[in-house]
């Protein structure tokens, strides 16, 4: 298909005539002036355009696929387990506003108090936490607010998770989630 290119004239792989004024050689004599073609002593060889074949193209864009699914399974799992903790944390803050009003009623935090005497001694009324809660317990002992989670994800389910007030010099009461006696993944762990 090619030929040795001589000297002066010929054609390069682009069938363009080889001369002194030729385009290719743009007045120059070395043949390695031409676009189109390298010279490795007598045998020519055709250079290839620069770029991806589009088999190497479909490969990227399948790892990145397999990549970006693993990703989102992962980031939808750990998401979708803390919009079911909301519940179980909505219900712990409804209680600690109760034990709040508790505290500044009397100037001490209540003493032990499970679920169920919740309405009657703080006034609060919780889910029914044995059809569809996200807590199957939820007792408060010394102002300390403990639940056991259930129905979440495989990493949360029978792990308690504690909200424990202390009082300022003022008299106010700030609450905390325990990260340390919390049995929770501390990944779970609400930020406020």
């Amino acid at each position: 298909m090619f030929e040795e290119v001589p000297e002066r004239g010929g054609f390069c792989s682009k069938n363009l005539p080889f001369t002194e004024s030729s385009s290719c050689m743009n007045g120059n004599r070395s043949r390695q002036h031409c676009p189109f073609v390298d010279y490795i002593g007598a045998t020519m060889k055709i250079r290839r355009d620069a770029g991806f074949t589009l088999v190497e193209l479909l490969v990227v864009v399948a790892i990145i696929g397999i990549l970006g699914a693993m990703a989102a399974s992962m980031y939808g799992r750990h998401h979708i387990a803390k919009a079911r903790m909301t519940e179980a944390t909505n219900a712990m803050s409804i209680v600690a506003n109760a034990v709040t009003c508790y505290y500044r009623d009397t100037y001490t935090f209540p003493p032990n108090i499970p679920v169920d005497m919740m309405k009657s001694s703080l006034g609060v009324s919780l889910p029914d936490w044995t059809s569809r809660a996200r807590f199957s317990d939820m007792f408060v002992t010394n102002g300390v607010i403990t639940t056991t989670l259930i129905r979440i994800n495989n990493d949360v389910d029978g792990t308690t998770l504690i909200l424990s007030p202390t009082t300022t010099i003022n008299g106010a009461v700030e609450w905390d989630w325990d990260r340390v006696t919390s049995t929770i993944p501390p990944v779970y762990i609400p930020k406020r």
